[in-house]
């Protein structure tokens, strides 16, 4: 139990140059030169409530603290604690946690992936059918022409509707150039998500071709891995409705297969956790170090080509 007895040996590291805080002090227990000693005050709603937080945070004594809040859970509990504590700092899962609204329209851009994977998959599905699903938007309509004019396809034809365009895209890359085109199309989202999720998508597309050169699916894989951070749902949500293969979905939902390994190792990657990513099994598929390295500046310039269309 902390106590004035304390005090002396508390100064004694302020003057040393310490910072010091102290985690959920009840403030009308301690004097008020003990609590002088402390810099930082962190309350943790694993312990006390909100109403207490609060409470705590409005006391006299830590009117000059730093205030760190963690555990906060929902986004309702944020709000109310960023109005009491505007300068703070917060952490908790909330920030990973999706709230669902009831009444929620789906998005525009969902509903026509929807209906395009389930046109791809229906094997009898013309370009022309193809088509009029793209074509309920005019971006995304506009991205998919536009995509014909790269280096990618060089057409030399003046392309002026999606059929057109799939007809020279080819059906089988559609699917992959209408979901870079779809995130492309979502307003209201930071212009870096688009290229993290892209970047990831060609990283595991080249990491996929080092490893199993004859898996399809690893583009998809890395791009739809940011489709909750664009439409603002769940991925089982959003991958219950989405007609792909279950391989695809067991990847994105459980780093399941050869896809769920590559799209695992791609993310680790990129959060620079080394010690996860096994190098060992790496090197029996001849992919050291340097050579994970070079596939993933490789997939920087890919993205950024893209990015371009």
């Amino acid at each position: 139990m902390l106590t004035d007895h304390h005090l002396d040996e508390l100064c004694e590291l302020r003057l040393q140059g310490y910072q010091l805080g102290i985690i959920d002090p009840q403030p009308d227990v301690l004097s008020i030169d003990l609590f002088n000693v402390f810099s930082y005050v962190m309350l943790s709603l694993d312990q006390l409530n909100l109403e207490t937080t609060i409470a705590r945070i409005e006391h006299p004594f830590l009117s000059s603290k730093t205030i760190w809040i963690d555990a906060i859970q929902s986004a309702e509990q944020f709000d109310r604690l960023r109005e009491v504590a505007p300068d703070g700092l917060f952490s908790g899962h909330f920030i990973h946690k999706v709230t669902a609204v009831k009444g929620k329209r789906i998005l525009a851009h969902k509903m026509i992936l929807i209906d395009l994977l389930a046109a791809l998959n229906n094997r009898e599905s013309s370009p022309r059918v193809l088509a009029t699903y793209i074509e309920r938007d005019p971006t995304l309509t506009y991205r998919v022409i536009k995509l014909t004019q790269s280096v990618l396809y060089r057409s030399q034809f003046n392309v002026t509707n999606a059929q057109r365009a799939i007809e020279i895209i080819g059906i089988r890359d559609l699917i992959k150039w209408v979901g870079v085109a779809m995130l492309s199309s979502v307003s209201g989202k930071p212009d870096c998500l688009f290229s993290m999720a892209v970047s990831r998508a060609c990283f595991c597309q080249n990491l996929s071709a080092a490893l199993f050169p004859k898996l399809e699916g690893a583009f998809l894989v890395g791009l739809f891995s940011y489709l909750p951070s664009f439409l603002d749902e769940e991925m089982a949500v959003l991958l219950k409705d989405l007609p792909l293969d279950q391989h695809i979905k067991s990847a994105l939902l459980e780093y399941k297969g050869n896809l769920g390994g590559v799209l695992k190792i791609v993310e680790e990657y990129e959060s620079g956790r080394w010690e996860k990513i096994p190098f060992e099994r790496l090197a029996t598929k001849d992919v050291s170090q340097q050579a994970l390295k070079d596939l993933y500046i490789e997939s920087l310039s890919n993205a950024k080509q893209i990015g371009n269309l």
